[in-house]
């Protein structure tokens, strides 16, 4: 239980469930995200560019600068990468593109430096098990602010999960911000209405605003 304090000045509890980095169920689930608009991540989009055209020359011991070997790398270079992969300046592959092709070529297609520079517009989003991971493990730590970063693009990347929902009204609530709480709250309820930890804790902020 984490101990919060609402707008109004009551003292509620509102619940945090830590999902383990390490279930295998979670990661697995499927998701009703309309397939029209799929959202660009770190992990099925832009990782396989990455290990494919960068990461040979960007590890230890290599002529690259700095690693890019992990989403970490990537993310703190990610608007550096960006403009010299539109301006073409990277990967530096000598052989033209109009001339034979080679096995390894490492140039970029027009497709992944449009799906480059979408990705940073988007703010980097790694996979959504990521996200939610990330910020159920600062909000158990009352990390409240971090947690609703994390867990906001959780949701951006997965609107019908309603854990990710719940979790982000506690963040909110952990945060004294009662109204956007309840909003997500409610929005966890209206996707799985068995949901216990939106209910519960929608429950136990109505009870503090009641009081008093």
């Amino acid at each position: 239980m984490i101990s919060i304090v609402p707008r109004s000045g009551q003292l509620s509890s509102i619940t945090l469930i830590l999902l383990s980095f390490g279930l295998a169920s979670f990661g697995q689930e499927k998701s009703t995200v309309p397939k029209q608009t799929p959202q660009i991540t770190f992990s099925h989009d832009i990782a396989p560019v990455v290990f494919r055209s960068c990461a040979p020359c960007h590890h230890s011991g290599e002529a690259g600068p700095f690693p890019l070997i992990s989403y970490g790398d990537v993310k703190s270079h990610a608007r550096q990468i960006a403009d010299v992969t539109i301006r073409k300046v990277m990967p530096p592959w000598l052989p033209a593109q109009d001339g034979l092709r080679f096995e390894d070529d490492a140039h970029l297609s027009s497709e992944q430096i449009a799906l480059f520079q979408k990705w940073v517009t988007d703010g980097t989003p790694c996979s959504q098990p990521y996200h939610y991971n990330l910020g159920i493990a600062q909000g158990t730590a009352e990390n409240f602010s971090a947690a609703v970063q994390e867990l906001t693009t959780a949701v951006k990347l997965k609107p019908d999960d309603a854990g990710a929902q719940a979790n982000l009204g506690a963040a909110f609530a952990g945060l004294g911000e009662t109204e956007q709480a309840i909003l997500h709250f409610n929005r966890a309820l209206e996707i799985d209405p068995g949901n216990a930890l939106a209910r519960e804790n929608l429950d136990a902020l109505r009870r503090g605003s009641s009081r008093p």
